[in-house]
């Protein structure tokens, strides 16, 4: 039976229970494996590099939902009737990404924060739930492939010449618990000119936060039984990018709540973590458009990425 409590980082087996911020756990190698809906969501990055390419900034605003979907659906959802969340004092520690001493007080306050910012909006939808823990495991797994039709597969059951680059998890959300790989980060943060720039990591952590927020929005349920109804890969992986997409927007929410208002700092985010065309998380044009439109957003209507048209969601 799981109570909640969790193993002691020192390794000595007594219990530890963290509430209302976000925990620190020490675990083995990080599994690395493409995003799937309410069973696990992921941040991925290509492991190779991706120049960047020039921004399409053009706004996918204006959008019609599916006049057939039920209230409380994934593109009606009453998440999109609330306002921005104000702006909070909230001062994010330094990070060094490549030690992990530095990490732990730096995702235990990210997490506080994030609860800070969204807490009025779950308080409006009439949901209390526990905070996320936020964890650390060491280690980095096997690189996931993803394929051409969406699908996953693994260094040893790659789909030949469908096959697209492989991808490292950064980090992951599963029912109440992000997860951040510390190997996958450190590797990245060896190779990114601006490693030590907080607002890329809080971006990371915030892309998962969102996906909490998604389920207890009731977001994520509707949309994975959309998945289940239809027979047609490509419309159950357009669900799934949809979903990745509106995460990468409420985090760009998140960025401006928390006092990051400066573009050349936004910039560096979607350089840094958005790069690389994925089938399950987007082009890297809509990536970077999403989040920019989160930052610019004026209410959370404007992450309704379920209700956007096609071209806005590839």
């Amino acid at each position: 039976m799981d109570d909640g409590s969790r193993g002691s980082p020192a390794g000595d087996g007594s219990p530890v229970r963290w509430r209302g911020r976000a925990a620190l756990l020490w675990g083995g190698l990080g599994a690395f494996s493409i995003a799937v809906v309410v069973a696990g969501l992921a941040l991925l990055v290509p492991t190779a590099n991706v120049a960047s390419t020039p921004q399409d900034t053009t706004s996918p605003r204006d959008f019609a939902p599916a006049a057939d979907e039920a209230p409380g659906g994934s593109a009606r959802n009453p998440l999109y009737d609330s306002s921005v969340p104000d702006a909070i004092d909230c001062p994010i520690p330094n990070l060094d990404p490549r030690s992990r001493e530095s990490w732990e007080p730096f995702v235990d306050r990210v997490g506080g924060c994030l609860e800070d910012v969204w807490r009025p909006a779950l308080e409006d939808l009439g949901e209390v739930p526990e905070p996320p823990l936020v964890t650390l495991e060491e280690g980095a797994g096997p690189q996931a492939q993803e394929n051409g039709d969406g699908t996953e597969g693994t260094d040893s059951d790659a789909a030949g010449p469908t096959a697209e680059e492989n991808w490292q998890t950064l980090a992951s959300y599963h029912h109440g618990e992000i997860t951040v790989m510390l190997g996958s980060v450190t590797s990245l943060a060896a190779a990114m000119a601006d490693s030590d720039e907080e607002a890329v990591w809080l971006t990371l952590i915030a892309h998962e936060y969102a996906h909490y927020l998604q389920e207890n929005a009731g977001i994520l349920e509707h949309a994975w039984s959309l998945e289940q109804e239809t027979d047609s890969e490509e419309e159950a992986t357009e669900i799934r990018r949809r979903g990745e997409l509106q995460a990468d927007c409420l985090a760009g929410v998140a960025l401006r709540s928390l006092g990051y208002e400066d573009e050349a700092t936004i910039a560096t985010v979607t350089t840094s973590l958005l790069g690389g065309d994925s089938p399950t998380h987007g082009s890297s044009d809509n990536r970077r458009r999403w989040l920019m439109l989160g930052w610019h957003a004026e209410t959370l209507s404007d992450c309704n990425t379920y209700a956007a048209e096609p071209d806005f969601v590839r």
